[in-house]
C-alpha cells in the first residue's frame, strides 16, 4: 500500500478550466468535477460561469477573467490518496474465483405469498421480532445471532420476511452454505465462494419537522442554549436490502443498496 500524490499549480490549473470544461479536467485527474471546483476555490482560480462552454460553441468568445494576482491563498496543492499496489492481482484473482464458482443459471428470486412454508432461519427471524406489535407504524427489529437484520414497521414486517426468504432460497439455489449463528460466534450468515455474506432489510424514513409545543418554546427562551430536535422520522413503505460482508458496518457488492420492492427485483 503506498501513497500517491497529484501536485495542481495554480496558474496551470487555470490554464486547464478555461481550455476546457471542468468535468474534462476532472476526469484527467481521476477526480469529480465537485473536487476540482473545491480546489479551484481554495487557490482562487475562476471558473467559466453557466453557459459559457454553449457560447464558445455557437462561435462567440467570451471574456476570459483574468487570474487575481493579489491572491492571499496558497498556489498550489497536493492531493494524496492511498493506493493499493496488489489491486489488479487482487482483481484477477477475485474475476478467477467468480468464473470458477458462477452458477450455471442464475435462480430467480420468488417471493412467497405467505409464511406459511418459509425457510427455518425466517422463521427464527420472525419470532425474534415477535407477534405483539401496538401500531403498524411502531418499528420492529429481529434480534440474536441466529436471525437475520430486519428493521421495519409492523406493517411491513409479514412482507420484509416475504422477502428475506425469497432472497435467502435464491443465494441457497446459486449455490451459498449457510452457516448457522453462535452466540459466542459470528451470527448466521451465508458462505458464498468461502466469503461471509450476510443480509439487512430495513424500511425507509421520511424526515419531517413538527411545529415546537408552547412548553418547548417556553423552555427555549428560558434556557437559551437549549436546542430543540424537531425532527419527525415516518416509515415511508420501501424497503432497502443490504448485502453485507462480515464488517457489519461496510455493505459488499462496491456499497450499492438496493431497494426492492414485492417482485424482490433491484430497483434503480
Amino acid at each position: 500500500m503506498g501513497r500517491e500524490e497529484t501536485v495542481f499549480e495554480r496558474e496551470a490549473l487555470y490554464d486547464e478550466v478555461w481550455k476546457d470544461p471542468v468535468r474534462t479536467v476532472a476526469q484527467r485527474y481521476g477526480i469529480s468535477d465537485v473536487g476540482l471546483r473545491k480546489i479551484c476555490n481554495k487557490l482562487g482560480v475562476p471558473l467559466p460561469p453557466l453557459g459559457y462552454w454553449a457560447r464558445i460553441a455557437a462561435g462567440r468568445t467570451p471574456r476570459i477573467p483574468p487570474l487575481r494576482a493579489h491572491h492571499k491563498g496558497p498556489t498550489r496543492h497536493v492531493r494524496s490518496v492511498y493506493v493499493d499496489d496488489e489491486a489488479p492481482e487482487k482483481e484477477r484473482r477475485a474475476a478467477t474465483l467468480l468464473a470458477e464458482t458462477r452458477p450455471a443459471t442464475w435462480p430467480e428470486i420468488t417471493i412467497p405469498a405467505t409464511l406459511d412454508n418459509v425457510h427455518s432461519t425466517v422463521r427464527r427471524t420472525a419470532r425474534s421480532i415477535g407477534n405483539r406489535v401496538r401500531k403498524v407504524e411502531t418499528m420492529v427489529s429481529s434480534k440474536g445471532s441466529d436471525a437475520f437484520g430486519v428493521n421495519v414497521s409492523g406493517a411491513l414486517k409479514d412482507r420484509a420476511l416475504r422477502i428475506l426468504d425469497g432472497v435467502l432460497i435464491a443465494f441457497l439455489s446459486a449455490g451459498a452454505k449457510l452457516i448457522p449463528g453462535k452466540s459466542d460466534q459470528a451470527p448466521v450468515h451465508l458462505e458464498v465462494a468461502g466469503q461471509f455474506v450476510s443480509f439487512r432489510l430495513e424500511e425507509q424514513m421520511d424526515r419531517t419537522l413538527r411545529e415546537p409545543t408552547p412548553k418547548e418554546i417556553a423552555e427555549q427562551g428560558q434556557y437559551s442554549w437549549r436546542r430543540i430536535d424537531l425532527r419527525v422520522y415516518k416509515p415511508n413503505g420501501k424497503l432497502k436490502l443490504t448485502v453485507l460482508s462480515d464488517n457489519k458496518y461496510l455493505p459488499i457488492l462496491d456499497r450499492r443498496r438496493w431497494l426492492i420492492c414485492e417482485t424482490g427485483r433491484p430497483l434503480s
